[in-house]
């Protein structure tokens, strides 16, 4: 048994202030169980989630989108700072746990929802602020951008990261070749194949692409840098970041803040369903 049994587990996440149900935690697997313990425990606190939220500017906004949300974590703190959060994914196990867990803390202001990024049931400019932490580089990220544009207010904010290209050297050398883990070097190796042949989705993305999509589908850059550094207002970030800024010279996870051109709603094929 690689996971932690409950009563180990439970311990950390009352240091951090979470509270999830163990009938809950007694359904997943092993995976999904490692996952809350990578992403509720240690650092990962309320109050972490919370703090760096604040320092993006997420807060005191009347309408939020976590696209991509999982398990919920990002989305139940920033319920907290704003009027209401809505959690979208395509993953329904992952969004079960994120209601149960929001059911069990008493937090009413959220709401979960199976959504893709690329296409969602929203209506135009409906949200404030849109998060994406951690998904954005899956899926089809021009399709992405043009519907985060649409379901943004003119002016509306925007954070992203991606993962670039030293993350990949680091998942194939450190985590694949070294361990003699080849599912994980077939892995890297693949998303750096489907980079280098142009491909929109499932690959790395560096630093210098990331801003031209997004000024291509309409936004403005406001803030880019190795994941856990920039801010709103463009002081230091307070709390310390999950992931070292580079491997092996090249830049690891980027994040960027970037919000909508006023007045801008880029136009698709794509039609909202509730219109």
């Amino acid at each position: 048994m690689n996971y932690k049994p409950f009563h180990t587990l439970q311990k950390e996440l009352t240091r951090a202030e979470w509270i999830v149900p163990e009938s809950t935690y007694d359904c997943l697997s092993e995976y999904e169980k490692k996952f809350i313990d990578l992403e509720f425990t240690g650092i990962n606190t309320i109050d972490y989630y919370q703090t760096r939220l604040r320092e993006l500017g997420f807060s005191g906004y009347t309408s939020v989108l976590d696209a991509g949300c999982g398990m919920g974590q990002w989305s139940l703190a920033m319920a907290r700072l704003n009027s209401h959060v809505t959690g979208a994914d395509i993953n329904v196990g992952r969004l079960l746990v994120a209601k149960d867990i929001a059911v069990t803390m008493a937090i009413k202001n959220i709401k979960f929802q199976f959504s893709g990024a690329e296409r969602s049931p929203y209506d135009d400019e409906s949200f404030d602020a849109v998060f994406c932490y951690g998904v954005f580089m899956f899926t089809h990220m021009p399709k992405a951008l043009a519907e985060f544009n649409r379901v943004l207010k003119p002016g509306g904010r925007i954070y992203l990261n991606v993962n670039s290209l030293g993350w990949y050297f680091h998942l194939l050398i450190d985590r694949g070749l070294k361990k003699r883990d080849f599912t994980m070097v077939k892995t890297s190796l693949r998303m750096l194949l489907k980079t280098w042949l142009g491909k929109k989705q499932n690959v790395m993305v560096s630093p210098r692409r990331l801003r031209k999509m997004l000024v291509q589908a309409g936004f403005r850059v406001t803030a880019i840098g190795p994941e856990g550094t920039i801010t709103a207002e463009g002081a230091p970030a307070s709390v310390q970041s999950k992931y070292p800024s580079s491997f092996y010279g090249y830049p690891a996870v980027t994040e960027v803040l970037a919000c909508k051109t006023t007045g801008s709603l880029i136009k698709t094929h794509q039609q909202n369903p509730n219109s």
